[in-house]
């Protein structure tokens, strides 16, 4: 039909619509995520330096930290629940920690004094 206006199955641009906007939008995305993908190096470079923890215990804290639970990471990583209770118990040593309120709370101290964030 003439004059006719749809839009796309995902409700997205008009058919048809000229795509440099889409193309801006995708250029934005992909630099915000190389830009979080590189500030998460930086903040494992500095956890492994500072408290001397390895990749899988970074990412095994980093999963805690959301509060997933023992279990929740244990499914998600393949490995066994005691493991991840093993990997736990030696972070809490490293960071000298009793309570997952005690990491996140060293986590934010360090964060806020490396990249001078405050809430």
């Amino acid at each position: 039909m003439a004059g006719e206006f749809r839009v796309g199955a995902l409700g997205g641009a008009p058919l048809g619509a000229d795509s440099a906007a889409a193309d801006v939008a995708n250029s934005a995305a992909e630099a915000a995520a190389e830009a979080a993908e590189a500030a998460l190096e930086d903040r494992c470079r500095i956890l492994e330096e500072r408290f001397e923890l390895s990749r899988r215990e970074i990412e095994i804290m980093d999963l805690f930290a959301q509060s997933r639970s023992a279990n929740w990471i244990a499914d998600a990583l393949v490995i066994s629940k005691n493991t991840v209770h093993s990997h736990l118990r030696a972070i809490y040593t490293k960071l000298d920690v009793h309570t997952r309120q005690e990491l996140l709370d060293t986590l934010c101290d360090l964060f806020i004094e490396k990249y001078h964030y405050w809430h």
